[in-house]
């Protein structure tokens, strides 16, 4: 449990975002699971972005941003992040 509350993967990546606010690796594990849960293409499209913009070389983010970019038909941006 963190902070009382039971621990769920929203409040453990939220409580690792606030506790390290610049590490690219939470902002790529957000944007996974994110992605996995059905979140808007914006919010998820947004995470990985941040994690890019963080460690340029975030190897899952730069995938996210990719299937992403694929995905809307946006191939030419999505071969620029594989």
């Amino acid at each position: 449990m963190a902070g009382g509350r039971p621990a769920t993967p929203t409040g453990l990546i939220a409580d690792a975002l606030a506790a390290h606010p610049d590490a690219a690796g939470f902002h790529a594990v957000r944007g996974l699971f994110l992605e996995q849960t059905g979140a808007p293409a914006e919010e998820v499209q947004a995470a990985f972005a941040r994690a890019v913009e963080l460690n340029p070389q975030q190897a899952d983010a730069l995938a996210g941003r990719a299937r992403h970019s694929a995905a809307s038909g946006r191939l030419d941006e999505a071969v620029e992040f594989y």
